[in-house]
């Protein structure tokens, strides 16, 4: 009778001990599927850093998130250089006018009948439009046609020597020109070089100084073969010329725009493509995480069931002593 007492308590301490360890395993579970839950909500995924795939995992989102960081850097600065772009080509369009204006102008003053006593203030008139035009700079105050110079003016005309009445302009021309020779460059992610902008030194800009400040010096007189008639055919024959070179600034203008804009749609392809792999790897994560929760809640419910029937056992052995 006493050893069956002695093997009817052991059960019971056996019971309690079974009871105790299913309740510290229900805490911990109940632990981990809360954790489990909690990455979920929150998005942040994959807490053990030593497991060698999560590692690899984080190095692909750090990477990810470098390069979009980057892609994102490139839409202020297209912004940026499509502005100062435009700004320049605003202002030789106008060079381009008054070029016209010009050409107009000498024409009328060709003509015999007409004594045209106002061409050189004229010329000198629009000779200090086109300094203020090629002095302008952007809104952070850089100059927009003094070749790869940022701060400083790109040209005063006090420096600009009065031609020869048979002359023609050439690359000699340039004393005018205070700023660097070559244009901008900016420099975009993956070492990618964008140069842009026109000078004030280049050939439409050059010859367009060289003819108004030739014909600062013209009275028109009619007269065949005078300075005053040789400097006015020299003006009519290159200001087309002149115009030429004008335009094809305005076109090297227009294709860097489109070279920036080509810069601006592969950047977005980038970015849309980035945020579809950072959307793949976390999806994944966050499904990796989602089965682990529900493993770990079927674990949970299995052991919440199991103290129940733990309990119920326990409590019989309990009212039988």
């Amino acid at each position: 009778m006493a050893g069956s007492e002695v093997t009817s308590l052991s059960g019971r301490v056996s019971d309690l001990s079974r009871g105790n360890t299913t309740r510290e395993a229900i805490q911990t579970l109940g632990e981990s599927a809360a954790e489990a839950s909690g990455r979920i909500a929150s998005g942040k995924i994959g807490g053990g850093y030593e497991a060698p795939e999560t590692a690899e995992k984080t190095r692909q989102l750090l990477n990810i998130e470098q390069k979009t960081m980057e892609s994102e850097s490139v839409k202020p600065k297209v912004t940026l250089l499509t502005g100062r772009i435009n700004l320049a080509y605003g202002i030789n369009e106008r060079l381009v006018e008054i070029a016209g204006e010009v050409r107009t102008r000498v024409t009328q003053a060709g003509d015999s009948t007409i004594r045209d006593a106002g061409f050189s203030a004229f010329c000198q008139q629009k000779l200090n439009e086109v300094e203020a035009l090629l002095n302008k700079k952007d809104f952070e105050g850089r100059s927009l046609m003094g070749g790869s110079a940022t701060k400083t003016n790109a040209v005063d005309f006090t420096m600009a020597a009065m031609p020869a009445a048979a002359a023609s302009p050439d690359a000699t021309y340039d004393t005018y020109f205070i700023g660097e020779k070559g244009i901008h460059t900016s420099t975009f992610k993956d070492g990618e070089v964008f140069q842009y902008g026109v000078s004030a030194i280049d050939p439409g800009a050059r010859d367009l100084i060289f003819y108004l400040k030739s014909g600062t010096a013209v009275t028109p007189d009619g007269i065949p073969g005078s300075s005053n008639t040789i400097r006015l055919q020299g003006m009519q024959d290159g200001l087309g010329t002149t115009i030429d070179g004008l335009m094809d600034s305005k076109k090297i203008l227009g294709e860097q725009l489109g070279n920036l804009e080509g810069i601006s749609k592969r950047n977005d392809e980038d970015v849309a493509y980035l945020t579809q792999t950072m959307s793949e790897l976390t999806d994944a994560d966050l499904l990796a995480e989602f089965i682990r929760s529900t493993q770990e809640m079927l674990k949970l419910n299995l052991n919440q069931s199991l103290l129940a029937k733990e309990n119920e056992t326990l409590k019989n052995l309990l009212s039988n002593i």
